[in-house]
């Protein structure tokens, strides 16, 4: 969704999305309206806001409303609300591709330092790099958010710490996170099981196909909207996983298989976790973002976190380790196709109070 001020210059939209003009009336009805509008384009023509402005001072309901619609745009306002709009989807991407980066280089690196240096002074550089974070965070700028004074906050309740808003996007992505937990802890023992050497550069694949994908999905989200970033994304990891499962059925092309599944994982991955990621942060609202934004990560290391032990489990039951590793991969590849129909009911969910 981009929302942006105008003066009746409309940009031609993509897909199936409508520009929809805000008129002073529907504001002052109900000033949550900006988050009724789905993945659709929002223009404010200036005469709204003048005419907002004057209805600003008053103690009736239409009085409170513009104040708060004022408030919340002020959280959102920048240059770019009259030039191209607010986006999130790319940013995401971007922040993503930054841990990817991340995660594909450290392993490798840190293992030459270790052999020219010594593994304890490896850890020593990882925590001043921690450190050189935080000096970092103090010292970027950031503009913060407008809040209302209202009450002083006596107590954190867990409402503030976790967006009920943004759990549906969330419980999604957690499933792709189950999927990290699974391939992470099993990928090496199921190499061996087939017998396939260098089984770890299914990472390095995956690294460089979501170096490339996280990027465009970004943009492509904030052109097309969640749902036709995420639904394929999340098709294509089910898919992937589907593939990781059956590469031992293909004797003379298993390597290539599970390479090919790791270059899909990430494809779909990287399409589908900063699109949902960037609709939680939109439905919560910007004055909620931060938490919005810890809620989404805590289901995804809760999904994470849990895949291991229940593959744990699947595998300490079943005839063979090699059974039980396929089996835990086609639960997975359920998973996340189940998690997609919950999106689909999203979807459709909120077309419908749209609509209401």
């Amino acid at each position: 969704m981009r929302v942006q001020i105008s003066t009746f210059k409309f940009k031609e939209t993509m897909g199936t999305k409508k520009n929809f003009v805000l008129d002073t009336n529907v504001i002052l009805h109900d000033y949550n309206c900006l988050k009724n509008f789905q993945e659709n384009d929002i223009y404010l023509p200036l005469v709204v806001l003048e005419e907002l402005d004057k209805f600003k001072k008053g103690n009736e309901q239409i009085n409170f409303n513009a104040r708060e619609f004022v408030r919340e745009l002020d959280v959102l306002t920048s240059d770019e609300l009259f030039s191209e709009g607010v986006k999130l989807g790319e940013g995401l991407g971007y922040f993503g591709l930054a841990n990817v980066i991340a995660s594909a280089t450290a392993p490798g690196f840190g293992a030459i330092l270790a052999e020219q240096i010594g593994m304890e002074k490896v850890f020593w550089i990882a925590g001043l790099m921690c450190a050189g974070e935080i000096v970092l965070l103090v010292a970027v700028k950031y503009p913060g958010v407008k809040r209302a004074v209202t009450q002083k906050v006596s107590s954190v309740r867990i409402k503030d710490m976790v967006v009920v808003e943004a759990l549906g996007y969330t419980c999604v992505s957690s499933t792709l996170s189950f999927s990290n937990g699974i391939v992470t802890a099993y990928l090496v023992p199921y190499g061996e099981e087939l017998g396939i050497a260098n089984i770890s550069l299914y990472f390095t694949f995956n690294a460089l196909a979501m170096f490339l994908s996280r990027p465009l999905a970004g943009k492509l989200m904030d052109k097309k909207g969640l749902y036709v970033v995420a639904l394929p994304g999340m098709a294509i990891t089910s898919a992937s996983m589907f593939l990781f499962a059956v590469a031992g059925k293909f004797p003379e092309g298993m390597f290539a298989a599970i390479m090919i599944s790791s270059v899909l994982k990430a494809l779909g991955q990287g399409a589908a976790q900063p699109s949902l990621q960037a609709a939680s942060i939109k439905k919560a609202g910007k004055e909620r973002s931060g938490s919005a934004t810890s809620t989404f990560y805590l289901g995804g290391d809760i999904g994470q976190g849990i895949a291991p032990m229940i593959a744990g489990v699947i595998v300490g039951n079943a005839v063979t380790s090699l059974q039980g590793y396929v089996s835990s991969f086609y639960l997975t590849a359920v998973l996340i196709a189940l998690a997609m129909l919950g999106l689909v009911f999203i979807y459709f969910h909120e077309k419908k109070e749209s609509r209401g």
